[in-house]
């Protein structure tokens, strides 16, 4: 964000700001993400565990697969959200055409490192 203030994308003064908006946003979801990641395996071997015990190896595997598929559900739909809500804030006061486009682009690539 630093870079970008002193140099910006497009003579923005606003840049540096949006850019680490959109990193601190991402970070965020992303250790959000990790978390809810980690409770959900921790549960699901539990769970998996259990269902092996007091049932077969099939019940087991329907647990870990549904537990599985909710974690990645989880991490897809916290990034799809956060790109599109910093996306939307990210393109206020944007030019239109090529330019804008450039500008929100770049600025929007901070979301992601």
């Amino acid at each position: 964000g630093i870079l970008y203030g002193v140099n910006p994308v497009l003579d923005d003064p606003a840049d540096g700001a949006r850019i680490s908006f959109a990193f601190c946003t991402g970070a965020s979801l992303s250790a959000l993400a990790g978390w809810l990641g980690m409770m959900v395996a921790t549960d699901g071997n539990n769970r998996t565990t259990a269902a092996c015990a007091h049932g077969s190896l099939n019940d087991g595997l329907t647990v870990a697969f549904t537990a599985g598929a909710v974690m990645g559900f989880t991490v897809v739909g916290l990034g799809l959200f956060g790109i599109s809500v910093v996306y939307l804030v990210l393109t206020i006061n944007v030019p239109e055409g090529p330019a804008g486009r450039r500008q929100s682009m770049q600025i929007l690539s901070g979301f992601g490192f």
